[in-house]
């Protein structure tokens, strides 16, 4: 028997899955290798860490999700961590403003006067999150489509346009770019692909 997927449901897979751990370092050049790590002797003694690289939107990942851990009951700051890990900043975020106002707030224990504009839902550039959300979807209905599971491919789409806007997304992991993909080896006796669990994020 055909196991349906309900679409409502994609959200909780994609977004809150169990997923590799991610780094807020993620956006570093991939020049940076292992053996760079190791040999931490090559980098000039003044080299400042991400921590103190001021307006850059790796600075402002770890001072929001100081922010989380120091004011949310509701985010762990390794959940924070997880979504913001992979997230682009858009080129014109203001970073080094939002960076001082959080670090402000916090410095003053005052969670109630952190800025209400310096939240990933602002800052984040969703170009990709977006396109690869786009890409899913598609994979997705066809794969419904080709099961049985819907009347068409773009019913399916139509669904997911409402009760999953693409636009939504702020952040990813790097298993998105393998979850399209991988519903052209699925059987339709098969839940959703591995890849697909928490891929997305926001």
């Amino acid at each position: 028997m055909l196991r349906t997927l309900v679409a409502p449901s994609l959200i909780s897979f994609l977004v809150w899955g169990c997923v590799p751990e991610a780094l807020l370092g993620a956006q570093q050049s991939s020049q940076d290798t292992d053996e760079d790590a190791e040999d931490p002797d090559d980098a000039p003694d003044d080299s400042p860490s991400l921590e103190e690289v001021e307006g850059t939107c790796t600075s402002w990942k770890y001072a929001y999700c100081d922010a989380i851990e120091a004011c949310s009951a509701f985010v762990s700051r390794e959940q924070c961590e997880l979504d913001l890990g992979w997230l682009d900043c858009k080129p014109d975020a203001d970073l080094e403003s939002c960076e001082r106002r959080i670090q402000e707030a916090l410095s003053d224990d005052a969670c109630e006067d952190l800025p209400d504009d310096c939240g990933p839902g602002t800052i984040a550039d969703r170009s990709r999150p977006t396109a690869l959300c786009e890409d899913i979807h598609h994979e997705m209905c066809e794969f419904r489509f080709f099961c049985g599971m819907e009347v068409s491919t773009e019913a399916c789409l139509d669904t997911l346009s409402k009760t999953e806007p693409c636009a939504k997304f702020t952040s990813f992991l790097p298993t998105a770019f393998d979850c399209a993909d991988a519903y052209s080896t699925l059987g339709c006796d098969e839940g959703m692909p591995a890849a697909c669990v928490g891929a997305l994020r926001y």
